[in-house]
């Protein structure tokens, strides 16, 4: 299943001119601010089983968003 996301996944990104690299069993670094950093995000809307939790900040980066709101 999760080969299948990855495919659909790389496909979206086409879409728009990005490329995703990496295969389905690489482990990646997942950045989230407010709801997005509840476990219930992670495990039962995105399936997702993180291995670890770390706070960080990310140097030379900007948060920013592209919706009226």
């Amino acid at each position: 299943m999760n080969r299948w996301r990855w495919l659909i996944s790389r496909l979206r990104y086409l879409r728009h001119g990005i490329w995703l690299s990496g295969h389905p069993e690489d482990l990646i670094w997942y950045f989230a601010f407010g709801a997005n950093m509840h476990d219930s995000a992670f495990r039962e809307r995105r399936g997702m089983r993180p291995l670890d939790w770390r706070p960080g900040k990310m140097s030379g980066y900007r948060l920013r968003f592209n919706l009226e709101g």
